[in-house]
């Protein structure tokens, strides 16, 4: 890397970055977590109602400002989901985002997954003339298709507008907006709209909140003072707590029952090839003893037979009740 660029020009044709000088996160992350529980009533329990930010999240803030400057951006509305912005992807250390994740699963005490891809991130600019047009939005929502929550991010990259978290004061408990995606209200004309708090912007900072929260760029805030847009890096994560449980219960599920079957299979290995007594006798293991019958390989067909058969008495059922009986004790 040249000294004053994260790039280097090779063969005078491409520009190379090396992720590990621009992306490194500041150590202790971890340990730089602030949580404000929101008071939105019912109709949003813990986690949901957490407002969550992370200070002084990379190493290197401004490396990442000007990786984020020098990619390609545009509004198409694939990649900008009709939002007043400009927006990019650019590939990015997979540390970051599982770094990440697992701070944010931890605090949320939920299963996220990030969008779209571990190694991708997006960034989003806003312009001053953009900033102005929207400056009295209504907010919108972010919800899947599904109804499944996700969770939104904003990491800024300079010192610019932070992020406002709204409701609706005669109806707190909407997550869909009551006019439309992005209504634009007159100044003064949105009083129906109650602030819950406002992000700092400060730059390097990530904040983290639950999409059906009413929000929008905190346009009120800003100042006549602060031109040249705005530079985010946006981080959506799919709240996949509900599959994950599932996942890991039908996991769980073929486990346990591999490993009873594992169990029945070697106890009785163990019954035939490594014990003299005679095991238990009567008409359901075909009166098979090691008295008639002498099984020294371990994948004899003979122990088929006697699994099936002791299967079939319910041996193994009293086997594992008692099992269950005494680790509820």
């Amino acid at each position: 890397m040249d000294k004053g660029s994260i790039f280097t020009r090779v063969h005078n044709r491409i520009n190379y970055i090396n992720f590990q000088e621009i992306f490194p996160l500041k150590p202790g992350l971890k340990d730089r977590v602030e949580l404000v529980k929101l008071d939105l009533g019912e109709d949003y329990p813990e986690p949901f109602n957490y407002f969550v930010t992370l200070h002084d999240v990379y190493l290197f803030p401004e490396r990442v400002k000007e990786y984020a400057e020098s990619l390609q951006y545009t509004n198409a509305a694939s990649i900008v989901n009709y939002a007043p912005v400009s927006r990019t992807f650019g590939p990015i250390s997979i540390v970051v985002y599982e770094t990440l994740t697992e701070i944010i699963n931890n605090v949320y005490g939920r299963h996220f997954t990030h969008f779209p891809l571990d190694y991708l991130a997006m960034f989003s600019f806003i312009s001053d003339d953009a900033m102005t047009w929207h400056r009295h939005n209504d907010g919108h929502y972010d919800i899947q298709e599904n109804d499944e929550k996700n969770l939104n991010g904003v990491l800024h990259l300079e010192d610019h507008i932070g992020t406002e978290l709204m409701v609706y004061k005669d109806l707190p408990h909407m997550t869909r907006p009551l006019s439309g995606a992005s209504a634009t209200f007159p100044k003064g004309a949105d009083s129906h709209l109650k602030t819950i708090i406002r992000s700092s912007g400060k730059c390097n900072t990530l904040t983290c909140y639950y999409g059906h929260i009413l929000h929008r760029p905190d346009y009120p805030s800003l100042k006549d003072t602060q031109k040249g847009g705005r530079l985010t890096q946006n981080m959506f994560y799919d709240d996949m707590t509900r599959k994950y449980i599932g996942d890991k219960r039908e996991e769980s599920s073929k486990k346990q029952f591999e490993a009873i079957e594992d169990f029945i299979k070697y106890d009785t290995m163990n019954d035939f090839l490594l014990t003299e007594a005679t095991p238990w006798k009567d008409k359901k293991t075909l009166n098979l003893t090691h008295s008639t019958h002498h099984i020294n390989k371990m994948d004899d067909p003979l122990l088929s037979k006697y699994i099936k058969a002791k299967k079939e008495s319910g041996l193994y059922d009293i086997i594992f009740k008692k099992e269950k009986e005494i680790g509820q004790n």
